[in-house]
């Protein structure tokens, strides 16, 4: 069904579409549609290739509040990606980020999750035991790119944390 080494996945309803998305750790993120008896055996779309830019995809989540973007954890390169939503019908999502989320605290970053209203991200960061929290950049309702960061509003270090996988 068009996975190799899922590692996570994240529901969403774009329009009137349901879909979930699998992050592959062979760097790939494949989107799978609703049929109305469960979800399509074969991937709608997938992201994947060098301009993808993904390396150990180890998290994935649609971006809220109107899950437009597609965001992905590169836990080789310590970064994550972020790919616009182009079109529902038929579904599109870039090929290329357009935006790539690095920082010194972000460090194989092994799991994501956004707030309801998509103002806070949360990065689970595999290699140094920590979680840093990240503040959207540009308003929820404004054209443009999708932005977070540069810097982190909070890094959560503890001694007990140890390698955590998400958040």
């Amino acid at each position: 069904g068009g996975l190799d080494y899922p590692h996570d996945l994240s529901f969403s309803t774009c329009g009137s579409t349901e879909l979930l998305a699998v992050a592959q750790r062979t760097g790939a993120l494949a989107l799978f549609r609703e049929n109305g008896n469960g979800y399509d055996s074969d991937p709608v779309f997938e992201i994947s290739g060098a301009e993808a830019k993904l390396t150990h995809s180890d998290g994935v989540s649609f971006v809220p509040p109107f899950n437009d973007y597609l965001a992905a954890c590169n836990l080789g390169t310590s970064s994550i990606s972020f790919y616009p939503r182009l079109s529902l019908s038929p579904l599109r999502f870039a090929l290329k980020p357009d935006f790539e989320l690095t920082h010194s605290s972000v460090v194989h970053p092994d799991g994501l999750a956004f707030s309801e209203c998509g103002r806070w991200l949360a990065i689970a960061n595999h290699g140094n035991g920590s979680v840093s929290i990240f503040q959207r950049r540009n308003k929820l309702f404004a054209a443009g790119k999708l932005k977070y960061g540069p810097e982190p509003v909070t890094i959560i270090e503890d001694k007990d944390l140890r390698y955590p996988h998400s958040v």
